[in-house]
């Protein structure tokens, strides 16, 4: 693809899919940060509360509800207290943020349901209010916060079935009902303050990227036009200019070719590397026609570039590199004169974007000013002062963008060359000329107000035929012409040399000199005028350039400051937030009742109760309680289980063990419900594997969750296979190691083969979180997605490894699993045989 720089499209702020990508993953990580950063102080504020209720209920409750009531406060207090001592020793995964919080929550739930229930009290119903206001402020994931809403919204509703209730109680429900849009304002309020606050740090940073990006291109600029332009040795000149280019942008290959004295060849005159050297050595040339990518533009002067040289195209690319990938080649020229063409190649597909074509194109009018002026000093030995004059302009012009200096430092070395009384540069502006720099003018001339109108179709106007012509013109005698007029308190003019400023093939203004006298300027005066014209407007052009980088630059730095305002505000806003979020979690721990650990005693209390025992409704009520508690307590050793096995803290005891008996006794906890589901588990013969030196109740946790995972996605009546064979490993260093490998096989639904490692992640559910099923053994049935993760973690603290094999998912064809386990015989104390 060729791409011809005659129009440059604007740049467009779209972000692209990465950034997008990105930036959300900032945002969800700030949330979890958030969530974490908070579960310390709720932690200990809610140790510290039950610690108080414990000693108020000693005090103050009547003696049969002190009884359930003061050892759940206490033991709230002391698990509280453990989870703050162990938050404080170890800063949990950010991922893991929400599930812990919404474990909090769901606890203090639990002991504002119980007392409740307990005592029938519709005020009790403050207690669940509070905690899904608290859900509001303490979350920030959508999913975790809608689930402790609905959690508590349903278990309320739950005890008003089943509790006598009055009038009263629908005050609370009410109240219960606005606590709910109150803690999701409050939680969409929040979560969006923080989202707009990373997103607005996310374009800060691309915007101060973008800053220093174009800071560094005009900084190489500058660089560039300071080292080559004091330079006059043409081949110190482009060695210097070509490689300092490769250096700055990280090119592959950076060349100049310079055209001949006929114009239809262009020479290699230097490049960068090996191959430059060479191919400046061997004097290699190329036509300047539309046969290759250099010929085209040294013959056309515009700027062409190929994105991909391996893409067909019609012009060729200059294949002299090895491992080039994108050319782009600008024309060498001044006020129009083509010098040559450099020569950029990267080793990047779609290295060059059209943002960074005008400061590369600033970079080849330097050259081209550096080269133009070698080639002056090269070829006017004789005109001694011209050289100096004009090698002084060069520095001047390297030495600062600044248009008014730029310009009056041009006048002022003209000056030295081409005696004149006045000299003035002129600039079209809208349609008159009018003066911007000058030299010689009396200070009372009022010259910034004088304009001059152009007419470049009218004859007899000078300033409209240098216009039309776009060349000088030298007027011996300006008062034989009927179209000149004098300036008023200005000393009258005689003879007057206007030279064009040229940029590409427009004017742009006049470089006009004056004298007082009857001396005409000579042809030699015309050249040396033109020249520093020439020099102008380069000049004016690098000074537009400059003057449009720091318009972009201040846009981009008054940018920069409201963003960093409205991140401050943000900031603000949170740490108000923050606050508020502090003073009600401080209120509604004094509220919160009853861990976990008194909730699974007093409904064993209650099942020895009489009364309850002998009411099937209250003793279905009081055993899905206990259900519900020891579904919980497993969740939580799970959590437990998984965080220190995430630490390297992991306790294991190895014994001699049988996997015989290990299988065993876990068939004596999976019998239920594979009675349940009617499926059948066949343990084959395994009295030839050798005992193992393991763990026996961590490999009892192991095969419950792997066969228990069997269970739950093998459909009803499904069959279970479990046998073992003895294995002989090499350990890496020459040695032997004897192994058992147990294999479960089941006839479920089979697992995709994109998901054999993903089933092993912390937390990974499958299907749809709108379907979760709590069920330990329900077919396809959810859970909190820690058991094959710990299978696993257990498994490598033991020197193993596991992982599954399977065709793929189908429930029709029911293609199975199979979970593989490969544990070594002896445990061994070499780190080589540590990692599997």
């Amino acid at each position: 693809m060729i791409t011809p720089m005659v129009e440059r499209p604007t740049e467009t702020a779209v972000l692209p899919d990465k950034k997008m990508v990105e930036e959300s993953n900032l945002v969800r990580q700030a949330l979890d940060k958030q969530v974490r950063d908070s579960l310390r102080l709720v932690s200990l504020g809610g140790a510290l509360v039950y610690t108080l209720l414990t000693l108020a209920h000693m005090a103050l409750l009547p003696p049969r509800t002190a009884r359930i009531m003061i050892p759940v406060a206490a033991g709230t207090a002391v698990f509280l207290f453990a989870l703050r001592f162990l938050l404080a020793r170890w800063k949990p995964p950010a991922v893991f943020a929400h599930p812990i919080a919404a474990g909090i929550l769901s606890l203090f739930s639990l002991n504002s349901l119980l007392h409740l229930y307990l005592t029938n009290e519709p005020r009790q119903t403050t207690n669940i209010l509070l905690v899904i206001m608290g859900a509001g402020l303490f979350l920030l994931s959508d999913r975790w916060f809608f689930a402790v809403e609905i959690g508590n919204l349903l278990a309320w509703l739950l005890l008003v079935m089943v509790l006598p209730v009055s009038g009263e109680w629908v005050h609370y429900a009410l109240a219960l009902l606005m606590g709910l849009v109150v803690a999701g304002i409050t939680f969409r309020l929040r979560q969006r303050a923080l989202v707009r606050f990373v997103r607005l740090r996310f374009q800060d940073r691309a915007q101060q990227e973008m800053l220093v990006h174009r800071a560094r291109q005009l900084e190489t600029s500058m660089e560039l036009g300071k080292r080559i332009t004091s330079i006059l040795n043409m081949s110190e000149l482009l060695d210097e200019a070509v490689e300092l280019i490769r250096q700055k942008y990280q090119l592959r290959f950076v060349a100049v070719f310079l055209l001949n004295d006929v114009g239809d060849q262009v020479q290699l005159r230097a490049g960068t590397g090996r191959e430059g050297a060479l191919l400046g050595y061997e004097r290699f040339e190329l036509q300047a026609d539309e046969t290759t990518l250099v010929g085209a533009v040294a013959k056309n002067g515009r700027c062409l570039w190929l994105n991909n040289i391996d893409e067909p195209s019609q012009y060729a690319a200059l294949n002299v590199v090895n491992g080039a990938k994108a050319e782009l080649v600008l024309p060498l020229q001044i006020s129009g004169v083509r010098l040559g063409v450099l020569d950029l190649q990267s080793d990047h597909v779609d290295a060059f974007v059209v943002a960074d074509i005008p400061f590369l194109e600033m970079l080849a009018d330097q050259i081209a000013v550096a080269v133009y002026n070698a080639y002056v000093y090269q070829g006017e030995q004789s005109t001694r002062l011209l050289t100096e004059k004009m090698y002084m302009t060069g520095r001047a012009l390297s030495g600062t963008l600044d248009r008014t200096e730029l310009l009056d430092r041009v006048l002022e070395n003209l000056s030295h060359v081409v005696s004149s009384h006045r000299t003035a540069i002129l600039l079209d502006n809208d349609g008159s000329l009018a003066i911007v720099a000058d030299l010689g003018f009396p200070d009372s001339g009022n010259v910034d107000a004088l304009r001059i109108p152009i007419d470049p179709t009218e004859n007899e106007s000078v300033y409209g035929w240098i216009y039309r012509h776009k060349r000088p013109l030298a007027i011996p005698d300006v008062t034989q012409r009927a179209d000149w007029h004098q300036v008023d308190n200005i000393a009258p003019t005689r003879a007057w040399l206007g030279v064009p400023l040229l940029q590409g093939s427009e004017v742009i203004g006049i470089l006009s000199l004056a004298r007082a006298t009857l001396q005409s300027y000579t042809e030699e005066e015309i050249r040396l005028a033109t020249a520093f014209a020439e020099q102008a407007s380069t000049a004016l052009h690098n000074a537009n350039l400059y003057g449009k980088l720091s318009h972009f630059n201040q846009q981009l730095e008054q940018q920069v400051k409201r963003r960093t305002a409205d991140l401050r505000d943000a900031v603000d806003r949170l740490e108000k937030l923050d606050r508020t979020k502090s003073d009600f979690i401080s209120v509604a721990a004094h509220e919160l009742r009853t861990p976990l650990t008194l909730l699974r005693g007093y409904s064993q209390m209650l099942l020895r109760d009489e009364a309850i025992a002998s009411n099937d409704f209250h003793r279905e009520m009081v055993t899905n309680i206990q259900a519900g508690e020891a579904r919980l307590e497993k969740v939580v050793n799970a959590m437990v289980d998984m965080a220190k096995i995430d630490n390297r803290a992991l306790d294991l005891y190895p014994e001699p063990v049988s996997m015989p008996d290990i299988l065993q006794r876990v068939l004596v906890e999976l019998r239920v419900p594979l009675r349940e589901r009617q499926q059948q588990l066949n343990i084959l013969d395994m009295s030839d594997l050798p005992a193992l030196e393991a763990d026996p109740d961590a490999l009892v946790k192991v095969f419950s969750h792997v066969i228990g995972n069997a269970i739950k996605y093998t459909p009803d009546g499904g069959t279970i296979t479990i046998w073992g064979a003895p294995q002989m490993a090499a350990n890496g260093v020459g040695n032997y190691v004897q192994r058992v490998e147990i294999v479960i096989r089941d006839s479920g639904i089979g697992i995709d083969p994109a998901y054999h490692d993903l089933i092993f992640t912390k937390f990974y559910q499958t299907g749809e979180v709108t379907f979760h099923s709590t069920g330990q053994t329900k077919f396809k049935g959810g859970g909190p997605g820690l058991g094959l993760p710990i299978a696993r973690g257990i498994i490598e603290a033991h020197q193993g490894k596991i992982w599954v094999e399977s065709r793929g998912y189908d429930e029709k064809r029911l293609l199975g699993s199979e979970f593989h386990v490969l544990l070594p015989v002896k445990q061994s104390r070499e780190p080589s045989l540590v990692a599997v």
